[in-house]
């Protein structure tokens, strides 16, 4: 089912949930931010995916203003804070319930979110922690998301987290995905800027990174431009910049190696007064697109 489907579960009030007809490349789309829509109005119509960020329709009509949304364009639904690498509490289950409630009102088939843990008990971190890639933290997290998947009644997308630093483990993060996968059946949202951040850093090597990891779990595709190290600062995913040209290259290659994936969708949150970048970003996706038609038929073979 196509992002922004109506589900069996969703309101039997008569509408049907627009989606993104079955194509043979991903949806371009672009992360729900009001600040861009007086920007993007006039070209809202390249537009094919909103993503919107499940924590803000969490309290009071939360699920009937997404409702709204979902009425008129088809959306993606991402959250921060089901926090899979921590352990289970009544807070994480309760979380959940309200995330579920999110789902059946837009219609969705899916959720995303970080392979990271961003909660402890009820109290939400700073930032998303990232996880040692070890046995038994795969275990605990396999364990989350089949909890989660089962109270939510849909699919979860795990993304690839960027850190300025890495814990270590037993094996990559490219191999930690892979397995969860395996064992769960949920997918990747690769966040290809992630990848970029973490290479930057010196935590990984991009190339061996993407090309372990198995494409034929990515169901969405995250860009953003985020900043380079600095002496006093390591790179970050700011989401505030132009997609970089290294970025958009890895996108060309990984596209039609991943046959289910579904959206690619740009994230802006700074510099939202230079928000027109994000239009000049779209056009650059949709060129990228145009480029993987040429290789269209190996979305079907990786």
């Amino acid at each position: 089912m196509e992002a922004g489907r109506r589900s069996d579960d969703a309101p039997p009030d008569g509408t049907v949930r627009p989606s993104c007809p079955p194509r043979s490349s991903p949806a371009p789309g672009c992360a729900f931010r009001p600040a861009l829509i007086p920007v993007l109005f006039d070209e809202l119509s390249t537009i094919e995916v909103w993503e919107h960020i499940a924590d803000w329709y969490l309290h009071d009509d939360g699920p009937r203003r997404l409702g709204r949304f979902a009425r008129v364009t088809p959306i993606t639904l991402h959250c921060l804070t089901l926090s899979v690498g921590s352990e289970v509490s009544a807070d994480a289950i309760e979380r959940a319930e309200a995330v579920g409630a999110l789902v059946r009102a837009a219609g969705v088939d899916h959720v995303s979110d970080h392979l990271a843990f961003s909660r402890v008990g009820a109290t939400t971190l700073p930032h998303f922690v990232p996880l040692w890639r070890t046995e038994e933290q795969l275990e605990l997290v396999a364990q989350n998301v089949d909890r989660i998947q089962t109270q939510l009644g849909v699919q979860l997308l795990l993304e690839n987290p960027a850190s300025p630093l890495d814990p270590g483990g037993d094996m990559s993060t490219a191999e930690f995905l892979n397995r969860l996968c395996c064992r769960t059946g949920c997918q990747v949202l690769l966040d290809l800027e992630n990848v970029r951040v973490n290479a930057a850093n010196g935590l990984v090597d991009a190339e061996a990174e993407l090309n372990e990891l198995d494409l034929g779990n990515v169901g969405g595709i995250h860009l953003a431009g985020g900043t380079d190290p600095e002496p006093d600062a390591p790179a970050f995913d700011a989401h505030a910049w132009p997609v970089r040209d290294i970025v958009m290259e890895w996108l060309v290659r990984v596209v039609p190696h991943a046959p289910q994936c579904r959206w690619i969708v740009l994230e802006r949150d700074g510099r939202l007064d230079e928000a027109a970048e994000v239009l000049t970003d779209l056009g650059r996706v949709r060129h990228a697109l145009g480029r993987c038609a040429d290789t269209a038929p190996q979305r079907a073979n990786r």
